[in-house]
């Protein structure tokens, strides 16, 4: 199905309404109950975003991950409280990764590239490894990507003069293809079978997330220092440096085993971190 982000699933849950302005903005609410989230994130989040075992939201943000050897995405209407916690008043998205398989050897690498209308190149570069180390046992797998998404937004060369009667300009930062992406990132995992129905995995993610430029439009341009001017679509006049940085980093162990009667199982999500600026 081609799902790499955010909106590639979104748009295809029927109970999921979201709001983007371009990587690492999104919000998203699920059967219309909203947390209330603005741009500051000053509110607890109604859905939860769940990695495996991992909670990954906080505040109403959601971790714009890109998603390679997954799975599956499970979309869980709410309220899902008695499993995940109050979090998960609306529902629930859980993203479950490929474990390790301690019974065959596995690898795989996908390459695709693209170019945008009137815009810049897009490429990406994923690939994958599993390694039974010892037979049945004990398995280790590791993936990683490096996604890059061209420009399609320019940064129209604009001067402004202002009231005391400075001019200055936008010449430093303007330009065609003004917004870019690049993702990089990598999972190591590995798995252990200790006994007849018990099992563990202790699994580490890595995602550095870079953005440069603007992914909304300026419909119109002056008003304070001249007449107002309608501008083409997909342009911006923007006078200072636009970016962000976004790193994502989780540990996360879980133990599964069988005691006869019931199907017990520790969730020990060991720690999660996230960078934004």
């Amino acid at each position: 199905m081609a799902i790499s982000q955010f909106e590639d699933y979104a748009t295809k849950t029927p109970s999921i309404s979201f709001v983007s302005a371009g990587p690492g903005t999104q919000t998203f609410v699920m059967r219309g109950v909203s947390d209330g989230s603005n741009s500051n994130y000053s509110n607890t989040a109604s859905t939860l975003f769940l990695l495996d075992d991992m909670s990954m939201n906080y505040y109403g943000t959601t971790p714009d991950l890109h998603l390679y050897d997954i799975a599956q995405i499970e979309v869980l209407n709410g309220p899902q409280g008695t499993t995940f916690g109050a979090g998960a008043m609306a529902g629930a998205l859980r993203f479950i990764t490929n474990k390790p398989d301690a019974t065959a050897f596995s690898a795989g690498v996908d390459l695709d590239g693209g170019k945008i209308d009137a815009g810049g190149h897009n490429g990406t570069a994923e690939g994958f490894i599993n390694l039974p180390l010892i037979a049945d046992w004990t398995a280790l797998r590791i993936s990683a990507y490096s996604d890059y998404h061209g420009g399609f937004i320019t940064n129209l060369p604009w001067t402004r003069t202002w009231l005391n009667g400075v001019v200055s300009n936008n010449y430093e930062w303007s330009g065609k293809n003004y917004n870019v992406e690049k993702v990089t990132g990598a999972r190591v995992a590995i798995g252990q079978k200790i006994a007849d129905g018990w099992k563990a995995s202790l699994t580490y993610s890595y995602q550095k997330q870079l953005t440069h430029g603007a992914w909304d439009e300026d419909p119109t341009i002056g008003g304070v220092d001249g007449p107002v001017r309608a501008l083409p679509p997909n342009t911006v006049v923007r006078f200072g440096p636009e970016f962000k940085q976004y790193y994502t980093k989780t540990l996360d162990f879980h133990l599964d085993g069988d005691v006869g009667s019931a199907i017990w199982c520790l969730r020990a999500p060991i720690g999660r971190k996230t960078i934004a600026g």
